[in-house]
């Protein structure tokens, strides 16, 4: 984890510095799985003398996400654990919805629904979850743009009915082929381009999928009229 940490119109005292240091061991445990590199933690601490007063700023950014929190306070001490305490409960339930929010669309998939309720058994599968949404979320938005994109392409081609597929079932089929590639200890260089392929391979095998379904009902329609 990066960090920088500011002290403005004072001289902190070495206890105060370590009460920093601990602090931020303890929150650099509780985030788990994100990657260190992409981890940057702020903290600038201001004195105002006239006042008496210690203004505390904390941000904690992590992919997707940027957390702060601010404090003004008389007691040191008492301004800056509130303001890590302030983050911890936002990291805490940041990474909660991290872990629900790609697996509550798709209630239609059975395969999907098996795979989270096995990953909840299991904490190693818990740890691999949160691991591997902590790397794709950052570049989801990209792909469901490129996926609705080559939908209506796909449709204006008539490689697809019009309104067939949604862009959420091809993005939720290639989250799982991705999810599998990764729990299997693949190593993935380019993540964007990583999900872009999944993407379009399921999206090719729905094609072919539909397309094998129109042939047959053409086949049997005649075979009826013959």
């Amino acid at each position: 984890m990066q960090r920088n940490v500011e002290f403005k119109d004072f001289e902190p005292s070495k206890h105060f510095t370590s009460l920093i240091d601990r602090l931020t061991a303890k929150l650099e445990k509780n985030i788990g799985t994100f990657s260190p590199d992409a981890i940057h933690l702020r903290l600038m601490v201001e004195h105002n003398s006239a006042r008496k007063l210690y203004t505390f700023s904390l941000t904690l950014d992590v992919p997707g996400k940027a957390l702060a929190a601010k404090e003004e306070r008389h007691d040191i001490q008492a301004g800056i654990r509130s303001v890590f305490q302030e983050i911890d409960r936002q990291l805490k339930k940041y990474k909660a919805n991290l872990r629900r929010e790609h697996w509550k669309r798709p209630e239609r998939r059975q395969e999907l629904r098996e795979m989270k309720a096995e990953a909840a058994s299991s904490v190693a599968e818990e740890g691999k979850r949160e691991a591997f949404f902590s790397v794709v979320t950052p570049h989801l938005k990209r792909v469901d743009h490129f996926v609705r994109h080559l939908i209506r392409y796909s449709e204006a081609m008539g490689d697809l009915p019009k309104g067939n597929v949604s862009p959420s079932e091809i993005v939720d089929g290639a989250l799982l082929r991705a999810y599998r590639e990764f729990a299997s200890g693949r190593s993935i260089p380019d993540v964007k381009n990583w999900l872009v392929r999944d993407a379009l391979d399921q999206l090719d095998s729905v094609v072919t999928r539909l397309k094998a379904e129109r042939e047959t009902t053409v086949q049997i329609e005649e075979e009826r009229a013959a």
